[in-house]
C-alpha cells in the first residue's frame, strides 16, 4: 500500500466533496484544511485501523470534538 493516499470527503458545512490527502501509515493525525468549496476550516482527524487495513477518517466543524 502506498503511505500517501487521496480521499474524496464531504465538507461538514456545505456537504460538496473535496480531495485531501493523507499519510495513510501515520499513526494519527490531527490537521485543519479549507473546504475547496465554502472555504470554511474541516478538522480531519485521520487514524489507521488495523483490523480493516485501512484510514479511519473524522471529517469535523472546528466547534466539534
Amino acid at each position: 500500500m502506498e503511505s500517501m493516499q487521496w480521499l474524496t470527503l464531504p465538507c461538514p458545512y456545505c456537504g460538496e466533496p473535496f480531495h485531501t490527502a493523507i499519510e495513510a501509515l501515520c499513526d494519527v493525525q490531527d490537521f485543519v484544511e479549507d473546504c475547496q468549496i465554502c472555504c470554511r476550516p474541516i478538522r480531519l482527524v485521520v487514524g489507521y485501523d488495523q483490523l480493516l487495513q485501512q484510514p479511519d477518517v473524522k471529517v469535523l466543524t472546528l466547534d466539534e470534538c
